[in-house]
């Protein structure tokens, strides 16, 4: 049930636990469903990320840049996927693909500092890539979730599909 039904009305204790309970168990399962439609289309998007920066390496490209370009092509995917998979828009804005655009720079940065870091203690490449990708993984999850695709800081200029 909607919050804006219980509104001016009221509800005896026990409606308004049954109440939170459903409205708790909407929201789980809607978490729930972004959780793994985050993950299916981050995955794919990792898999051109990792892909496309081992065949660099393994072409005697220096990690660093091949781990930045890895990342620039998951992310030219990624925002479709997420968009259909885990955030499900009605509209999509002018103003998501900016936001989304900032977001890829903040993880690609992200991305490089954190493979910089682990580097720079010793962690072996594979080690280092896998620590990065975790730490920017939780970022854009809540970043897409609360800044992207989130339908209420987006009020003006529609595009439709």
């Amino acid at each position: 049930m909607p919050a804006q039904k219980l509104r001016g009305q009221k509800l005896p204790v026990k409606d308004l636990l049954k109440w939170l309970l459903m409205y708790n168990a909407h929201a789980a399962s809607r978490l729930g469903k972004q959780l793994s439609g985050f993950g299916l289309a981050g995955g794919l998007a990792t898999g051109l990320h990792w892909g496309l920066m081992t065949f660099l390496i393994s072409n005697h490209l220096a990690p660093i840049l091949a781990t930045a370009l890895g990342s620039l092509l998951g992310a030219t995917t990624n925002f479709v996927l997420q968009h259909h998979l885990a955030f499900p828009l009605r509209q999509l804005r002018p103003r998501t693909y900016q936001c989304y655009i900032l977001v890829c720079l903040l993880a690609w940065c992200a991305n490089l500092f954190f493979f910089y870091l682990c580097r720079g203690i010793g962690l072996a490449l594979l080690s280092a890539q896998l620590l990065a990708t975790a730490l920017v993984t939780i970022q854009n999850f809540f970043l897409y979730k609360y800044v992207v695709f989130n339908e209420h800081s987006h009020k003006s200029n529609v595009i439709t599909e």
